[in-house]
């Protein structure tokens, strides 16, 4: 059994030690300027709510949008989902704040006698959440040591951790992300499996509980984390008996970790129960993002110059081929290192958003490392027992993609790789590159708003099609005349305080085009019969609800009350969810306001092909 007076020696620790104060270096030289923002201000929302303003469900809005004005956190309030009973909700996990509340009341105290302002984000408490984090990560580090050690030796364990760090975009991470749940799923998953070898090998209900806890806690993280219990369930334990006789002769064992589980879950129910009345909630609902669970996207997610993660993070591609090892010299972690690959990659590459937004290569691997971590030390292993040629081959391979991913994360660190726009055209222009090559913007995928609205670039795209009721009166260049008579004959709707909404017009994606964006010119004419703002052209997509809405108040596009204007409203089309999502485009008199409505017309402006 791997106790505590083994897993802390520091005769086998201290390169460890000295790993992990390498990597924090640049942390203290050159510290988050804002530690919680963007969806970390979520995950850390249920802290000051609790704490500081002693409104853990938020009824009051006035708090968190003065924080997240106050240290710019994020350009809207996403991370609030509000329900259709009206209630509000965090959007993301409570699990991640539950692991910062120790930190967080370390620098509630610190603020208090430094003179900062005790409202959950001012610097102390996101130094004192910081350091938390990267403390969590040695102790993962220190773990999965032990681990490694246990099945191969130390200097094997040693080797693969180097590897595992400084390897992979886990290095980004440590250096960027230490707020995000990543770093701290990866030292969850050392435990877990830290713990499942010490339950096997005792077969004790402690270990058993122990290990059920830290499957919890990563669950309470992210919910699809709960896929940890393949690691225990298929873990073999020595036992002659087969695995369906195994598990149901120690039912106990596992009624046990699945009550500790559940209990660990109550805490996420019980806070949606008490927010909206219902026990499960989808917190995301997100019509624009979500699992697509019959369609994954896993050739992108593994190959794409986008974000693959095979291709910025080659050594997991290595991992990933030497599970096949595992089979062949039958080590015991095969089967659970090989299903719970399977089944988390199809989980992880399920999501729409697939690349993760910004980022070095593929963040929603990295809690999986740990894991991934003993069939790359399993390769080091074997690679012993082979000849020259072989051995030196594979750690030349190794150590080709260990160098390549420092010199990325340079290139990433020094904006020639971007975060989540990468193009084939734009990495191969910055491969082997020192020095940012001239027009790389121009290579990269194309810049989307939030919002659907963009300047379009003169020059790079070109009409090629229109949809709608096409009448003469439509086109002409804006701001020409028209014939007005002529526009008085066409079907036009009037609204006001008896009519809110004009008639959508809706059309499917795969019909507007096969690219992978376009410009969307929606023209209309209208004539408002007052002053009165309020009367919209609204645009978006649908896929059970709106997504990417961009809305236009006509008296901003041009139009002059008590005549006919034609008026342009530009859409640019977002990531689309499915090919079959309709785009929508309509008129609202929001505030009654009267006016004449003519139209759309939809004019498809497409990327000019060079």
């Amino acid at each position: 059994m791997t106790g505590p007076s083994r897993l802390f020696r520091f005769r086998s620790i201290w390169p460890v030690l000295a790993l992990w104060a390498l990597l924090v270096i640049p942390v203290v030289r050159r510290p988050p300027t804002f530690a919680f923002g963007w969806d970390t201000f979520g995950y850390h929302l249920y802290l000051p709510a609790a704490i500081i303003h002693d409104d853990p469900l938020i009824r009051d809005m006035s708090w968190v949008d003065a924080a997240r004005t106050t240290y710019d956190a994020s350009s809207t309030l996403y991370q609030i989902s509000t329900m259709p009973n009206g209630s509000r909700i965090v959007r993301y996990p409570i699990g991640l704040s539950i692991t910062w509340s120790p930190w967080f009341m370390v620098g509630h105290v610190v603020a208090k006698f430094t003179g900062h302002p005790q409202d959950g984000f001012s610097k102390p408490y996101q130094v004192a959440v910081v350091w938390g984090m990267l403390l969590y990560f040695l102790l993962g580090l220190l773990v999965l040591r032990a681990v490694l050690s246990r099945m191969f030796n130390d200097t094997i364990a040693l080797m693969t951790i180097l590897l595992v760090v400084l390897g992979t975009n886990l290095l980004d991470q440590c250096l960027g992300g230490q707020t995000m749940p990543h770093l701290t799923l990866f030292s969850l998953y050392a435990l877990i499996l830290h713990s499942t070898q010490r339950w096997r090998a005792s077969g004790s209900i402690a270990d058993a509980a122990i290990t059920a806890l830290f499957i919890g806690l990563a669950a309470l993280i992210r919910p699809t984390e709960i896929i940890a219990v393949l690691i225990p369930l298929l873990w073999p334990s020595g036992d002659d008996r087969g695995w369906w006789r195994r598990l149901l002769g120690q039912w106990r064992q596992w009624f046990v970790m699945g009550t500790i589980m559940l209990a660990i879950g109550m805490v996420q129910f019980t806070y949606w129960k008490l927010a909206t009345g219902s026990w499960v909630v989808d917190s995301y609902a997100n019509p624009g993002e979500g699992l697509d669970l019959l369609g994954p996207h896993t050739l992108p997610f593994l190959f794409s110059f986008r974000k693959g993660w095979f291709l910025y993070t080659p050594l997991m591609g290595i991992a990933t081929a030497a599970i096949a090892l595992l089979w062949r010299h039958r080590n015991v972690a095969a089967l659970p290192v090989t299903v719970f690959f399977i089944v988390n990659l199809y989980l992880v590459s399920s999501w729409t958003c697939w690349w993760y937004a910004d980022s070095f290569s593929s963040r929603a691997m990295v809690g999986s490392y740990a894991v991934m971590a003993v069939p790359l030390a399993h390769l080091l292993a074997v690679s012993l027992r082979w000849r020259m040629v072989a051995r030196l081959a594979t750690w030349l391979v190794l150590a080709a993609c260990f160098t390549l991913n420092l010199f990325q994360h340079w290139q990433f660190y020094a904006g020639m790789i971007h975060s989540s726009r990468m193009s084939k055209d734009a990495y191969l222009a910055v491969w082997g590159s020192t020095e940012r090559p001239a027009g790389l913007n121009d290579l990269l995928l194309v810049e989307r708003s939030s919002t659907g609205e963009h300047a379009m670039r003169s020059g790079k795209y070109t009409a090629t099609k229109a949809f709608g009721d096409l009448h003469a009166p439509f086109f002409g260049p804006e701001g020409s005349p028209f014939d007005t008579a002529l526009v008085e004959t066409l079907p036009r709707t009037r609204l006001g305080k008896d009519r809110e909404f004009s008639a959508a017009f809706r059309l499917p994606y795969r019909e507007i085009t096969q690219r992978d964006h376009v410009f969307l010119e929606l023209r209309w004419f209208v004539r408002p019969h007052d002053e009165l703002r309020g009367t919209y052209i609204v645009s978006t997509f649908e896929h059970g609800g709106s997504y990417a809405y961009s809305t236009a108040d006509i008296h901003d596009l041009g139009g002059r009350s008590g005549a006919w204007t034609r008026i342009s409203h530009w859409y640019m089309t977002p990531e689309i969810r499915d090919e079959g999502d309709p785009f929508t485009t309509y008129c609202w008199s929001s505030q009654g306001g009267s006016a004449d409505i003519v139209g759309p017309v939809v004019i498809v402006h497409e990327p000019t092909t060079e």
